[in-house]
C-alpha cells in the first residue's frame, strides 16, 4: 500500500512559495544536484519541443536536477499524445458510425483525455500550472539568503 495523505511538497518548492506552517522543516531532504537533464533521444518531436520550452522555466526557478529526467520526459510525452490526440479529433470529430449505423465516441477522446489528466498531474508536480505557480515567490538568486548563511555560520566576517 502507497503512503497516505497528499504528496509532501519539495523543499525547494517550499521555500519558492514561502512557509507559514507550523510543522517541523525536513532537514534531512535529499538535495540532488541541479544539473539540468538531458532530453531523451527517445522522445517524439512534439515532446523535444516542449521539453525545450519548459525545462529554461523549470531552470530558472532552480527545479531541475538530473534525477528528475523521468518524469519530465513522461510530462512532455503526455503533453505530445495530448496535442496528437486533439489533431485526430479536431479533423475526424468526437464520434464515428459504426457498420451498423451506431454513433461512437472516437477513441482519441478517452486517449485526449487520460494524456491531458496525466500531463496536468506531472505539471503540477513540477509547479507548472497557474495554480501550482501562483504561490511561489521567485528570487533573483538562488542560494541561501543572509540569515540562512549567518545560521550555517557563513556570514561575512566569520572564517
Amino acid at each position: 500500500m502507497g503512503k497516505r495523505g497528499p504528496a509532501k511538497t519539495p523543499s525547494n518548492v517550499v521555500s519558492l512559495r514561502g512557509d507559514n506552517s507550523h510543522r517541523p522543516k525536513n532537514t534531512s531532504e535529499p538535495k540532488p544536484p541541479p544539473i539540468t537533464p538531458s532530453c531523451p533521444y527517445w522522445l517524439d518531436r512534439r515532446a523535444k519541443n516542449e521539453w525545450k520550452r519548459v525545462v529554461p522555466l523549470l531552470e530558472s526557478l532552480g527545479l531541475t536536477a538530473q534525477v528528475y529526467r523521468a518524469p519530465l520526459a513522461a510530462y512532455c510525452q503526455c503533453y505530445s499524445e495530448w496535442v496528437q490526440a486533439n489533431q485526430v479529433i479536431q479533423k475526424e470529430g468526437l464520434t464515428y458510425k459504426t457498420r451498423s449505423g451506431m454513433i461512437r465516441q472516437r477513441p482519441e477522446v478517452a486517449i485526449r483525455q487520460k494524456a491531458r489528466n496525466d500531463m496536468l498531474r506531472f505539471a503540477a508536480r513540477f509547479g507548472l500550472t497557474p495554480a501550482d505557480i501562483a504561490g511561489l515567490h521567485a528570487n533573483e538568486t538562488h542560494g541561501p539568503d543572509e540569515f540562512e548563511r549567518w545560521l550555517n555560520g557563513e556570514a561575512e566576517g566569520e572564517q
